[in-house]
């Protein structure tokens, strides 16, 4: 069935005069009836890749030009019954990683990423059947997918770094569920249920951050001074870049599943209710916004400057320095 773009506008409420350093509202446009999963850019284009699961229970790539006018479609590249997650692009080519390990990888141009690209880890349920998870997110650098993370419960998650070649990784096993990845400065930061897990020496050596006890839902960085991890239990805390250490900066007491920065001290966070948390100082102070699209937040990224919102209806949303006013 062909997609129909629509560009979403909103409407009453979301303009006043504020201060200039406000976080703004930025209409993108709807892929209509696409539940979003991830967003990748193509490097020095306003082009976009957009992973999400059609109505037809069917995971979707698209290929959308963004304009001021809205959201395009260029094309799709193709669709696949089995669950893909995660969406990684570089240098020409894109991985979607899902459920069971599967990942895939071809150049953009494939007409068809899921059927034609090339599939890895066929044998790993019959020889490594512990390193086995749904994949939920991926990293790629110099053309080379390099950081894969996956997870199946609450109490097993992998993070799997390449090792020599362009089918061997090395599996490293976390013994908690991983919920979000954050690369950052040559380093990984990994959150998961009970723990926050620093990543160096090009991914060879792993520790715990000093924090724990919650849920960590979602993890990311502000300024290039302040790290971010938002909880399922409604809490945010913060972590001078390095340091380790960890500080509760805010309480909602709802579920928190996303949480996303920029490099002007703009901390956005969101769970399953119809509010964004928000924070324009870096984590000092907060406050609460009603999200009038109403729809699910299904992803939430960091893409040039500017923070994406993803729902499970199709629609995508920037926050800037150059929109709509967001405010009370």
């Amino acid at each position: 069935m062909r997609k129909i773009f629509i560009l979403f506008l909103i409407v009453a409420g979301l303009t006043s005069c504020i201060d200039d350093n406000e976080l703004m509202f930025e209409p993108v446009g709807t892929i209509d009836k696409l539940a979003i999963r991830d967003i990748e850019p193509i490097e020095n284009t306003d082009t976009l890749l957009v992973l999400g699961l059609g109505n037809d229970n069917k995971t979707e790539l698209h290929i959308c030009k963004t304009s001021n006018t809205g959201l395009s479609s260029l094309r799709k590249c193709g669709s696949s019954q089995l669950v893909y997650n995660a969406l990684c692009y570089n240098e020409g080519k894109v991985w979607v990683g899902g459920d069971d390990m599967c990942l895939r990888t071809s150049p953009i141009t494939a007409d068809n990423v899921f059927d034609n690209g090339k599939y890895y880890f066929t044998n790993w349920r019959q020889n490594w059947p512990a390193d086995l998870t749904n994949l939920k997110g991926l990293y790629a650098k110099d053309g080379q997918l390099t950081y894969m993370y996956g997870t199946d419960d609450l109490f097993t998650g992998n993070f799997y770094v390449y090792k020599n070649n362009d089918t061997v990784f090395l599996s490293k096993q976390t013994q908690c569920g991983l919920n979000d990845m954050l690369v950052y400065d040559n380093d990984v930061y990994l959150a998961g249920y009970g723990n926050i897990f620093h990543v160096t020496e090009n991914g060879q050596k792993m520790d715990l951050e000093n924090v724990g006890g919650e849920n960590f839902t979602g993890i990311t960085v502000v300024d290039n001074k302040f790290l971010f991890a938002c909880t399922y239990s409604g809490k945010v805390f913060r972590s001078e870049v390095g340091s380790g250490e960890w500080v509760k900066v805010y309480n909602e007491g709802k579920k928190l599943l996303h949480i996303q920065a920029n490099k002007y001290g703009d901390v956005v966070a969101s769970g399953e209710s119809k509010d964004l948390f928000i924070s324009n100082d870096s984590g000092n102070n907060w406050r609460k916004v009603h999200y009038d699209e109403g729809n699910k937040i299904t992803y939430m990224g960091y893409i040039a400057d500017k923070i994406y919102i993803g729902t499970e209806k199709g629609t995508i949303i920037r926050l800037s320095h150059d929109g709509l006013s967001i405010h009370d």
